[in-house]
Formats: structure tokens, C-alpha cells, sequence
């Protein structure tokens, strides 16, 4: 529970491993609600505030360790609020890329080096006690395993050697100054490469960035993302409402916008789409319904969809023509299928609908 709750502290400090696995965690949990979670917008929201709120306050605390003011925490916070609804808003898999700009801003802050002087208990340095090492329990078992200095026989240290050990210890502090001095921090060689030369660092940056999104839009655009005309017309042929079976064994339908379908069972499963009126392609004798009267009306498409079920769609404006004809001629033929239509003015004179498109 204590290490809970060391996740929402603001007057703590965070060392580097932990402020990197706090972040790290909160971005991929953010991406993976995302995927997992697409079509619930309140969920994503959540989780979304709840990664940003873990994200900032480990940021907060590793600007306490590294000494660096709070403003700091302001790029990194607000970039990923804004990416993060972005992708909720648009749904669009290419905001999930731009992530990286805002981990960018997190981690540089991984640069600075954290206070080597503070104890730290997984990772953290704070008011919050992690591991209990404080407990009236562990101080007692400490107490209790310590030993106590003695002197034995009032005995002092002689002043060479004391003066000795002064000397060595002098000198290995020195030792260990100049091993740290020479051997530089890893972070801190990339902090001051970047910013001597931070001009050249936000060109290399701006253009992989581009490069990423032209790259997207154009795979996506090679893949060919259907146009609004395109998705209307599919939504139109797809949507299919108020299905009627006629006495020879067809079935009768609408569109969304009120397009005659008429549904059957072929006796041969064929490649789709049968009959395109856009590109004129397949099989002939399927771009016109005929009836025994002479009359002709064309179809939009005809389509195949398993089972030898063939979908024959039409314009919503010969939809009176095609219903009175259905209701009042012998018979048609489509697709070198003929069909009886006795019976279905009865059938059509029942439903509701059908019966106020029908012209008496």
C-alpha cells in the first residue's frame, strides 16, 4: 500500500530507474487502452488522465532529485494530454507516432544525474515510507544487533596512527574524486551534446518526425482509404431493411434511402461483384430487370455473398416503377433468372410500408 501510495507523492524524489518505469508504464498502458478499449470515450479518457497524472508527478519528483525548477514539468505533461486526445478525437493510428515526441521531452530529464548523498528505497527518496525501514520493529532488531563501541583499558589511539588514518582516508576520497571526475556521467555527455548543439538536434528531429508522417499518409493512401461517395454507396448496399419474401421464393428490400434490392438463391456461386453499372464490368445480363410488359429498369450492382445469394441493387428513384411492376405484372427476369410474381400484389398490399410506395 506504501508503495501505492509513493506513486502520488509530490515531495518526494524519484532516481532514474523508477521515473523511467513509471513513464514507460504510463505511456504503453495508455496505448494499449486505447487499442483494447476504441469505442468506449469515457474509459479512454480516464485512463488517459490517470497515465498523465502518474506521468507528472514522477516527473515532479525526479525534477526534486536532479534540483531542476518545476516549469520543467509543463512540455512533457501537455503534449502527451494533447496527443492523447487527439488520438481519442480522430481514432487515426497516425497520432500514435507523435507518443514519441512527448517521451522525448519525458526522458530527457534522464539526463541529469540523481543525489548519490540520499538513500533511496526502490527507487525512491521521501516522507512516504516504502519499506518500513523505519518501523519501531527495525529499529529495535537494529538495536539490538549493534555493537557498541568499547575501550579497552582506556587505551587511545597513538597520535602516528591516528595521523596514518587521517592520511589514508584522505587520500582515497581524493582517489574517488578524481575517478569520478574522469569518468563522466553517460547522461550528462548526452545532455551537453545536445544542447551544444541543439540547432543541428531539432533539425534531425523535425525531419525524422516528417518523414514518419508523410510516410503514414502515404501508405495510407496507397492502400486506398475509400472516398465519402465510396462509403455512402457501400452503407446504401449493405443496409438492408423491411425484407419481404415473395410466393417465388424471392426476397424484396430497402436501402436506407428507400432502393428496391431484390434478394434470391442462384443454383451457381460466382465471383463479386456480378454487375457494376460504375464500370460497366460482368455479366451482361444482369444490368437490367425486364419485365413481361416490356419494361426495363438497370441496376447499380449485383453482388454475391456466399451461398449462391445474389443482392440486385437499384436507383431510389425507379423504386415506384419497380414496385408497381412487382405488384402488377406476370412476371421478370434478371440475371437469366425469371421470376413469378403472382401473388405479390397480395403480399405487398399488407406491409405497411410497401403498400404506400405502390401507386393503385
Amino acid at each position: 500500500m506504501t508503495l501505492l501510495k509513493s506513486l502520488f507523492c509530490q515531495k518526494g524524489k524519484d532516481n532514474r530507474s523508477r521515473y523511467a518505469i513509471i513513464n514507460t508504464t504510463s505511456y504503453v498502458s495508455f496505448v494499449i487502452a486505447s487499442i483494447l478499449f476504441s469505442n468506449i470515450t469515457f474509459l479512454l479518457i480516464l485512463f488517459l488522465l490517470i497515465s498523465i497524472a502518474l506521468s507528472a508527478l514522477t516527473t515532479l519528483r525526479r525534477l526534486n532529485d536532479a534540483v531542476l525548477k518545476q516549469k520543467w514539468l509543463f512540455m512533457p505533461v501537455i503534449s502527451f494530454l494533447i496527443i492523447g486526445l487527439l488520438i481519442i478525437i480522430t481514432e487515426l493510428n497516425l497520432f500514435y507516432w507523435l507518443l514519441l515526441l512527448s517521451a522525448i521531452f519525458s526522458f530527457f530529464l534522464l539526463t541529469y544525474p540523481s543525489n548519490k548523498d540520499i538513500p533511496y528505497s526502490y527507487g525512491y527518496n521521501g516522507p512516504i515510507n516504502i519499506d518500513n525501514s523505519n518501523s519501531k520493529e527495525t529499529y529495535q532488531q537494529r538495536r539490538a544487533n549493534r555493537v557498541e563501541p568499547t575501550i579497552v583499558h582506556n587505551e587511545l589511539l597513538s597520535t602516528e596512527i591516528y595521523s596514518e588514518v587521517l592520511a589514508t582516508a584522505s587520500s582515497t576520497a581524493k582517489n574517488e574524486n578524481a575517478i569520478h571526475n574522469n569518468k563522466q556521467d553517460i547522461g550528462e555527455k548526452i545532455r551537453i551534446a545536445v544542447l551544444e548543439n541543439k540547432k543541428y538536434f531539432a533539425a534531425v528531429v523535425t525531419i525524422i518526425f516528417t518523414m514518419i508522417i508523410l510516410g503514414l499518409i502515404f501508405s495510407q493512401d496507397k492502400q486506398g482509404l475509400p472516398s465519402s461517395k465510396q462509403i455512402d454507396k457501400k452503407q446504401e448496399t449493405t443496409i438492408r431493411l423491411h425484407a419481404v419474401t415473395l410466393p417465388d421464393n424471392f426476397s424484396l428490400m430497402l436501402s436506407p434511402f428507400n432502393g428496391v434490392i431484390i434478394s434470391w438463391h442462384g443454383d451457381t456461386k460466382q465471383t463479386s461483384p456480378i454487375w457494376d453499372q460504375t464500370s460497366i464490368q460482368g455479366d451482361s445480363s444482369c444490368q437490367n430487370i425486364t419485365f413481361n410488359n416490356g419494361d426495363d429498369v438497370r441496376t447499380l450492382s449485383v453482388i454475391n455473398e456466399g451461398a449462391e445469394k445474389f443482392y440486385a441493387t437499384f436507383s431510389p428513384l425507379d423504386t415506384r416503377v419497380i414496385l408497381n411492376n412487382i405488384a402488377f405484372r406476370g412476371k421478370f427476369t434478371l440475371c437469366g433468372y425469371s421470376f413469378s410474381l403472382k401473388g405479390s400484389q397480395a403480399v405487398l398490399g399488407k406491409h405497411k410500408i410497401y403498400s404506400e410506395l405502390i401507386e393503385y
